[in-house]
């Protein structure tokens, strides 16, 4: 198996962060370059979606979603970072982004969440991992991140 395009999902956080450095990891040893992909939806999404960009607080959340990833992929001499921000729902714009540009592999963080919570709440990495045709790499949070 080799890869040579990894898709991270990020919204920020110590989970994404913690997926950023596992896929740094294996970039580094695939040469692979990382997708970095913020998905704005939902309750984020301002009244008027053109304006989004004008938005500081969301830009900066974004900013601080990337630059988790660039930092990690600095760390292992990843040779190529991409960043990507799309609009729409967060499972299936997580999967079409990953369609459209061929990634082999989707490596992205959970909340670790089980039971009650995780069916009240949902959980974006478990319907991408039903639904994706690209492998998915699951990243949960330590017992010291939780």
């Amino acid at each position: 198996m080799t890869y040579d395009t990894i898709l991270v999902p990020t919204g920020g956080g110590q989970p994404s962060e913690r997926a950023a450095v596992h896929a740094a990891d294996l970039a580094s040893k695939y040469d692979a370059a990382i997708h970095a992909l913020y998905v704005l939806d939902g309750p984020e999404l301002p009244p008027n979606v053109e304006d989004r960009g004008q938005n500081p607080q969301l830009e900066e959340k974004r900013r601080r979603a990337f630059d988790a990833v660039v930092e990690a992929a600095d760390d292992y001499d990843v040779p190529e970072v991409v960043e990507a921000a799309v609009v729409g729902d967060t499972d299936p714009a997580i999967r079409q982004y990953a369609d459209d540009h061929d990634a082999d592999l989707i490596v992205m963080g959970t909340h670790g969440r089980s039971g009650l919570d995780r069916l009240v709440v949902g959980s974006v990495a478990e319907k991408v991992i039903r639904q994706s045709e690209v492998p998915v790499v699951t990243v949960r949070p330590t017992n010291s991140d939780a």
